[in-house]
């Protein structure tokens, strides 16, 4: 198991560097009393995201609504609880196409008389339709 892990770590890595990077939204979402369970993207979570939510009211304040609102909220005495998160992951399906992004390699068109004469054109890299 932890071959496993170690592995699909390098993996991530290896498609990081390469810029093989997909936005998804939330798949499914399951929330409990004591356990809260979501398939999403991205988490932000913190005292400034709770301000950044709150600096939608301060509209008319213009270009200083921003510190207003993170002010306000250092000067707020409630505050939200300490969050605890825990995260996994679970692989894709290798069945769609959804998950996996797959290169797409295109064949340059050719006649029989561009053995004598080169191509002035090429066809694109992707297919759009």
């Amino acid at each position: 198991m932890q071959l496993y892990s170690f592995r699909w770590c390098c993996e991530s890595a290896i498609s990081i560097m390469r810029g093989k990077l997909m936005d998804l939204n939330v798949m499914t979402a399951n929330v409990n009393k004591q356990l809260f369970t979501v398939a999403l993207h991205h988490i932000y979570s913190g005292p400034f995201v709770d301000a950044e939510v709150r600096r939608r009211k301060w509209w008319y304040l213009g270009r200083f609504k921003e510190r207003v609102a993170c002010l306000m909220y250092a000067l707020k005495k409630e505050r939200h609880p300490s969050r605890k998160l825990k995260l996994s992951y679970v692989e894709p399906c290798e069945g769609c196409s959804k998950c996996v992004q797959v290169p797409v390699v295109s064949k340059i068109r050719s006649h029989w008389w561009n053995m004598f004469v080169k191509t002035l054109y090429s066809q694109p890299k992707r297919k759009w339709f």
